[in-house]
């Protein structure tokens, strides 16, 4: 890596032949130091992160305490958003409605939506705690009088309203959270199983499993933006790729002149990785930049011409035209190269969702991963 001159923009360049020459220049001692930071950085990322995006997460959720912006590290919607209330094990979402008996129950989440499905997270100002209101009906998901009982709904707030939303332990089950009703006597905690009807509260201290997460599935959101925080981007491992090599040995007393034609393709990777905040599905659509590298800093491109997949791994080729000169110096043999540098980049990022009918707008927080190929160069050494 150290023979290298690295140009200073990622696209492609139209190649100087000044460039050319057989012995270091301060060009390639700038390179050198340059290298040398980039080392010490990406080992310092390494060390400090793990290369994980369980240590990012971490990292987000003291941001997040810091500015005291999430209750319990569960992400809030605000009161105008509706949501259906989703069962991970399940996958099925509760209803609440004036008529059938029951007038509140489950339903399979793949199947047709319907008004009574979706509910508002409010605050109980009274309770200092947080209540679930049915969008249809106006009223509340209410527990029953004690633990192991059906829940049910009520037209005002009560004792009997009042929830907390905790975070499940599990790293893995990001942006998934317990219920737990607040009743004046006793806490009791939401779940579903596969041999009751409806779903219920059991105890508190029972044992956690997966019958006990719940997400929030959310309606009617457009994407409205991104935002990158290229002040916490890291470059993490990196090699040295060719693209082209040849040597060449001139015996005449002149200089002589090689030119080069070709492509060359490099694979790149993409992941938009979830953190915090709303969970949305594929069926919002959105197009975003991506972060690029040149020389040692990480930039986000605002061209929007990405499609935003959460947690899926994206490939494609970037393809080089490798179009210029070699000028091969008299009575030598020397070793021309045309190379990139190749490396993982991470880069914190937020995104933006708004309501389509009231306006209101979600949150997300994820760190983008990727495979990337940068900083196009050439060389020409003695062989």
């Amino acid at each position: 890596m150290d023979d290298y001159w690295w140009n200073e923009d990622i696209e492609d360049l139209p190649w100087d032949n000044d460039v050319d020459q057989p012995e270091e220049s301060d060009g390639a001692a700038q390179s050198k130091l340059r290298d040398a930071q980039l080392k010490e950085s990406a080992a310092a990322f390494d060390a400090y992160y793990q290369n994980s995006l369980d240590n990012m997460w971490d990292e987000w959720q003291q941001d997040c305490a810091k500015g005291n912006a999430m209750f319990n590290n569960v992400y809030h919607p605000p009161p105008g958003v509706s949501f259906r209330l989703c069962h991970y094990k399940l996958d099925q979402c509760i209803y609440a409605r004036d008529h059938n008996t029951p007038n509140t129950g489950r339903v399979w989440r793949a199947g047709q939506s319907y008004p009574d499905q979706y509910f508002h997270l409010v605050y109980d100002m009274g309770g200092n705690a947080w209540a679930f209101k049915n969008a249809q009906t106006g009223k509340y998901l209410a527990a029953g009088p004690q633990a192991n009982s059906n829940v049910g709904h009520t037209p005002a707030l009560g004792d009997k309203t009042r929830v907390f939303l905790q975070p499940v332990k599990n790293k893995k089950l990001k942006g998934y959270f317990k219920i737990i009703f607040d009743n004046d006597d006793f806490q009791s905690m939401l779940t579903l199983s596969d041999d009751h009807d409806t779903f219920y509260t059991v105890p508190t201290d029972q044992a956690e499993t997966e019958h006990h997460y719940w997400y929030m599935e959310y309606e009617d959101m457009e994407f409205f933006k991104i935002e990158w925080d290229d002040t916490k981007a890291r470059i993490g491992s990196q090699e040295v790729v060719s693209l082209w090599s040849e040597s060449f040995m001139n015996e005449s007393n002149v200089t002589q002149q090689s030119e080069i034609n070709e492509e060359q393709s490099i694979e790149q990777t993409s992941e938009f990785g979830h953190l915090f905040g709303a969970s949305i599905g594929a069926s919002v659509e959105a197009k975003v930049g991506l972060p690029f590298v040149a020389g040692a800093t990480v930039t986000a491109s605002a061209s929007a011409n990405t499609e935003l997949k959460w947690n899926k791994i994206s490939k494609w080729d970037k393809k080089y035209s490798l179009k210029t000169t070699f000028n091969w110096p008299a009575n030598s043999y020397m070793k021309g190269s045309i190379v990139v540098r190749k490396g993982t980049i991470d880069m914190p990022f937020m995104v933006k969702y708004k309501s389509v009918s009231t306006g209101e707008e979600i949150c997300s927080w994820g760190l983008w991963r990727g495979v990337m190929s940068y900083d196009q160069a050439r060389r020409l050494v003695k062989a």
